[in-house]
Parts: C-alpha cells; sequence; structure tokens
C-alpha cells in the first residue's frame, strides 16, 4: 500500500506500506475524528477538506490530517 501526501492540488508519495508512518513523530486525526472535534458531520468535514486544499495523507483510501495542520488552521481561525 502506498502513502500519498497530499497538499493542494499535489501529490507526494512519500513510502510504501504503513511502516512509512510509523516513525514519524506526528499525531493525525482522520476525518471522524476532526468531525467529533470540531462537532460537525463527517460529510462536512469531507466536502471542507476537497474544498479547501488542506494538507492530508492518503492512506489507501483513508485520509488522514495532520494534528500540526488541524491546530494551526484553529489558531488562525479559518474553521468555518
Amino acid at each position: 500500500m502506498s502513502i500519498n501526501v497530499v497538499s493542494g492540488s499535489d501529490t507526494t508519495r512519500i513510502g510504501h506500506g504503513p511502516s512509512a508512518l510509523v516513525s514519524e513523530p506526528n499525531r493525525f486525526l482522520t476525518p471522524a475524528e476532526l468531525a467529533q472535534r470540531w462537532r460537525w458531520h463527517r460529510e462536512s468535514i469531507r466536502r471542507w477538506l476537497r474544498r479547501e486544499q488542506v494538507e492530508r495523507i492518503k492512506l489507501g483510501k483513508r485520509l488522514l490530517i495532520p494534528l500540526a495542520v488541524i491546530e494551526g488552521i484553529e489558531r488562525q481561525g479559518r474553521i468555518g
């Protein structure tokens, strides 16, 4: 399984298999976890991610959003 980092409209492959994420000290949130954190519907988060071109990692069909990116957005007040 390949891992892709999606930032804006660019996608960069950073490795193969889940082991590429194991050494990362960063934390990631799934769209469902982010929806719970922001009290949004999960589909609203998915639409927001597509619209806002937020940096995220695609692991197969799974989306992961770096917590650092989420916290930066929260600090800037760019939610909603």
